[in-house]
């Protein structure tokens, strides 16, 4: 590595050769170089994250660690770069014969700070990282913190205690852990004027600086996703997946997956460990279409209680900027006893099935609609209504079955093949006691278990419980 000789000379390298170039300086000269010089690094460093050498601002760096929302760290090229440089050491009070000499020995210098990994971690990084950590800077102080207790409990869980002990844990957790990925996401779901949104100012109370709310997913989800870079609460507002198949998916890995890869246009591409923790608010009643089998998502519906309640939520707001209320819920939360909690051990809520039940198409949603009915005959012309009701062990003609989803169906008997074998293998997921018979007439199809067996299996299969008496 090239480096510089105090005082005395600046040694460069030839592109490509393996031999050192030493250019003697007059001693002031060589004073001003190193003086220059000296004066590049305090001011930038060089970056080698995702493979590419680009330069960087250190004063800028500086201000993002210290939680500047108007820090933007950029990684500029080097044919921008050099001329950056070389403008900068113009404007210093040196006297500098040769500007590119000095900028040469600034990308050589084994003095230049070089990073080569990019983080976000509360845990100190290697020399070598650019860590952009900035953590919580509400003081923790022993106090009241009631009103927004009482907020949390009444409006957000709906006065569920249950669900106000894992929500409370919850936000606990990413204060006291902040290197642990929760791997779960909080949905609200609630009419407009109802409270959702003060959730969200309160976690920027807590942690202003590193709170990032957006109200276009594709700023996430996106090719160009670089705001995650220096967030660890995102807050998503009104952020629908109507039909975006591929943006719900990258959510899904944005939720869990350990690193992510973040790009802003221009710049190199790099990836980061993933510690953050996700929040969504919606006034509509479907969020997205939600697997059977997800579990990443908390869904909560939340209260009315105060919904439009001016002075309700004035009185919260005084709370928020009190310098008080907010430092006596973060001493709260930082002492409370959370070694036996588990994040991804979330509560079972009804949104939570909601949300899954929105979400059933095809045979699923028929199946469902079965169970919640008594009866199989849910529409069509075929069959008199009530013929084939069930609540105790029942056999079922392929045929019949079959007849009885395309008249509850007409769009699937319209726009999909459906065929029998298609229907067994529906079957043998949401209901696995089903038994395939052949009976003494020759007619084949499912013989079926009592109602309650299949209700415990759909629910095993949708991972909620139901209240099927509602």
């Amino acid at each position: 590595m090239a480096q510089l000789l105090a005082g005395l000379s600046i040694i460069t390298r030839e592109p490509g050769a393996g031999m050192v170039n030493v250019t003697a300086l007059p001693n002031q000269a060589s004073t001003a170089a190193v003086s220059a010089l000296s004066a590049l690094q305090q001011a930038f460093a060089i970056s080698r994250i995702g493979g590419q050498l680009r330069l960087l601002d250190r004063q800028v760096i500086r201000e993002a660690q210290q939680g500047s929302p108007t820090a933007a760290v950029h990684f500029i090229k080097k044919q921008d770069a050099d001329l950056i440089l070389k403008r900068f050491i113009e404007s210093l009070p040196i006297p500098i014969v040769k500007p590119a000499d000095v900028v040469n020995s600034f990308w050589l210098s084994p003095n230049t700070i070089e990073y080569h990994r990019l983080a976000f971690h509360s845990i100190p990084q290697p020399a070598d990282t650019l860590n952009l950590w900035v953590p919580h800077t509400v003081v923790p102080t022993q106090g009241c913190w009631k009103i927004i207790e009482d907020y949390l409990v009444d409006v957000i869980c709906a006065g569920d205690l249950a669900l106000f002990d894992y929500l409370i844990r919850f936000l606990a957790h990413a204060l006291q852990h902040p290197e642990e990925k929760p791997g779960i996401m909080i949905v609200l779901i609630g009419a407009e004027g109802v409270g959702k949104g003060f959730l969200v100012r309160l976690l920027e109370a807590l942690w202003g600086a590193t709170t990032l709310q957006v109200s276009d997913i594709a700023a996430i989800t996106g090719n160009f996703n670089a705001g995650l870079e220096r967030a660890f609460w995102v807050a998503l507002d009104e952020c629908m997946f109507k039909g975006d198949k591929k943006s719900q998916d990258r959510m899904k890995s944005l939720v869990t997956e350990p690193a992510i890869q973040v790009e802003q246009k221009y710049e190199p591409s790099r990836t980061i460990e993933s510690f953050h923790r996700f929040i969504a608010c919606t006034n509509h009643a479907q969020w997205g279409q939600i697997r059977s089998d997800d579990r990443r998502y908390l869904f909560i519906k939340v209260s009315d209680c105060h919904k439009q309640d001016t002075k309700y939520f004035s009185q919260l707001s005084k709370a928020l900027n009190d310098g008080v209320t907010v430092s006596a819920l973060a001493y709260y939360l930082i002492n409370l006893d959370i070694s036996k909690f588990n994040p991804r051990n979330k509560p079972q809520t009804a949104e939570g099935f909601e949300q899954k039940r929105r979400s059933l198409s095809g045979f699923a949603r028929y199946w469902y609609e079965v169970l919640d009915k008594g009866s199989f005959d849910l529409g069509g012309d075929h069959y008199p209504a009530g013929s084939l009701s069930y609540e105790e062990e029942l056999f079922v003609s392929s045929h019949t079955l079959t007849r009885k989803y395309k008249d509850y169906n007409h769009i699937a008997e319209r726009y999909e093949s459906i065929q029998g074998k298609t229907i067994r293998d529906e079957i043998k997921v949401l209901c696995p006691s089903a038994d395939t018979k052949k009976r003494q007439d020759n007619k084949r199809g499912f013989l079926f278990p009592k109602i309650e067996v299949a209700r415990n299996e759909f629910e095993t299969y949708i991972g909620c419980t139901v209240n099927w008496d509602e």
